[in-house]
């Protein structure tokens, strides 16, 4: 296998294991991408809105989505703001939304560099 990036993340190698392969791996990651900026948008607009049932809903899709590329760091923190919208621990999420955000827009951009190059 040619080293093209995709190997380099063992997520993604279990990606293309389960799927059956490059190209299909590559629509995935490529849906699982789009999927997260937009769900991330709409966390910050119920954020806005203090609509923490909606935030809730979002992040458990986040986690869903990066589980389905093994990004375990990734799916634990979506998860620790879905576990805190449920609790009712809103200041937590006010204090670490921004850095989530961020987080997770980054590997986006990696996702999308990452297929932009192949």
């Amino acid at each position: 296998m040619e080293n093209n990036g995709l190997y380099e993340n063992e997520g993604f190698v279990q990606v293309m294991e389960l799927y059956g392969g490059e190209e299909f791996a590559c629509e995935v990651i490529g849906m699982v991408s789009e999927d997260t900026l937009k769900n991330l948008d709409l966390m910050k607009e119920a954020l806005e809105k203090e609509d923490y049932t909606n935030y809730k809903i979002y992040a458990h899709g986040i986690k869903g989505m990066m589980a389905s590329l093994f990004q375990e760091d990734l799916k634990e923190y979506s998860l620790k703001h879905e576990m805190a919208a449920k609790e009712g621990r809103y200041d937590y999420i006010k204090e670490d939304f921004e850095a989530y955000d961020k987080t997770c827009r980054d590997f986006c951009t990696y996702c999308k560099e990452l297929l932009s190059n192949l």
